[in-house]
């Protein structure tokens, strides 16, 4: 029902008035206490004259439109700005052609009921986007229950981790997605070899700009939003630890021996499957090292079922969409989820950013690669 006008209420509160006027004049009458000698009849005409007009006057505001309430000076009641409308998913990408000489070109992927889908979620990619679309829209039905689980989270050694995980999928016949962990081509290889004896692995890689990726991982780090939540984040989210917050800047950061994971090649490391989840690869930072190192990570890059991009983050997902047109066949849009503690942008020093790109070198080289694979018609 519509909200009734406060203004109907003006005619009963005249008439209540006009009442409590003769009440008070009647009042020592009804009483019986003394009372005055008589009562004006002259003075009770201009009471009831005077209540007539009024009601008259109050009729008459009733007729006039309501005026609207006044807008409150409260900024705090003031409505929200609405979140950005998801961004939709609903137009067939341009399908990549094969690059010269090779014969891995994308082909869209069958699930059946003895595969697995891996996400190889490298940290600072716009994993959480990617991940989070995932669990909400793949379709488990090849495997059991259609709505898939979060699966396991690690960021350091995952292999222990991911076999149990992988175990207890296989005797619950739960969904064979697993999207969440920070873990590396390594320890997913290696848990598998317990639990997957017929199924295929379907690969997913997703790259950023090597320079943008660590600048991002060193913000997130270094702005205490690792070190606030204590040692315990250690082996969760990251794979080292760096809690020293007076030393933060991107300099101090590229000096941090254990920080080498991150800042330099974590893409090709997490790729190549040369060392487990968290350690550098054998001789890496040698020229001979830095080559084994490409090469492991470019072979498995190619042997991925989607390859997509976070500088052309659209076309990805639809690329994505096309690649499991069965279980994603109900993905049409999707929102940014950014990860819930961002870091604050800190300005690097030229030279501080000189050694990132130098220490990113091999990443370079695998995201120049990743943009063609992930291409084809979209650049």
């Amino acid at each position: 029902m519509g909200r009734r006008s406060t203004n109907a209420g003006l005619p009963r509160v005249a008439l209540a008035l006009g009442l409590c006027a003769l009440l008070t004049l009647l009042a020592p009458l009804l009483l019986g206490r003394d009372a005055p000698p008589r009562i004006d009849a002259h003075e009770l005409a201009r009471v009831v004259d005077r209540q007539n007009r009024t009601i008259a006057r109050l009729q008459e505001q009733l007729r006039r439109p309501a005026a609207p309430p006044p807008r409150r000076a409260d900024a705090s009641r003031e409505p929200q700005r609405a979140p950005p409308p998801p961004r939709r998913v609903d137009r067939a990408p341009q399908r990549p052609a094969p690059a010269p000489g090779r014969n891995d070109a994308w082909r869209p992927v069958e699930i059946t009921k003895d595969d697995w889908v891996v996400y190889l979620r490298a940290q600072k990619t716009g994993s959480q986007t990617l991940w989070t679309t995932l669990l909400d829209v793949f379709d488990g039905g090849a495997w059991g229950p259609r709505r898939c689980v979060r699966g396991p989270f690690c960021g350091h050694r995952c292999e222990n981790v991911l076999r149990d995980a992988f175990i207890k999928a296989s005797k619950e016949r739960k969904c064979h997605l697993f999207v969440r962990a920070h873990a590396n081509l390594h320890d997913y290889q290696r848990a598998f070899e317990s639990v997957n004896r017929n199924g295929r692995v379907h690969y997913l890689a997703f790259l950023r700009d090597p320079v943008k990726r660590a600048l991002s991982e060193h913000d997130h780090i270094t702005n205490g939003l690792v070190a606030q939540f204590g040692p315990h984040v250690f082996g969760k989210a990251w794979d080292y630890d760096f809690t020293d917050r007076t030393r933060a800047s991107l300099s101090d950061w590229l000096m941090c021996t254990a920080c080498r994971v991150g800042a330099s090649n974590r893409q090709a490391r997490f790729l190549a499957g040369l060392a487990t989840t968290g350690e550098l690869a054998e001789g890496e930072g040698t020229a001979a090292g830095d080559a084994r190192l490409y090469d492991a990570a470019s072979q498995n890059l190619r042997a991925c079922v989607f390859v997509g991009v976070l500088d052309r983050f659209d076309e990805s997902m639809l690329l994505l969409k096309e690649t499991f047109p069965g279980p994603l066949r109900n993905f049409r849009s999707f929102a940014d989820a950014p990860h819930p503690k961002l870091g604050r942008r800190r300005a690097p020093d030229a030279a501080a950013l000189a050694r990132l790109r130098e220490l990113n070198a091999v990443d370079q080289r695998l995201y120049d690669e990743a943009k063609v694979l992930a291409g084809g018609g979209m650049y």
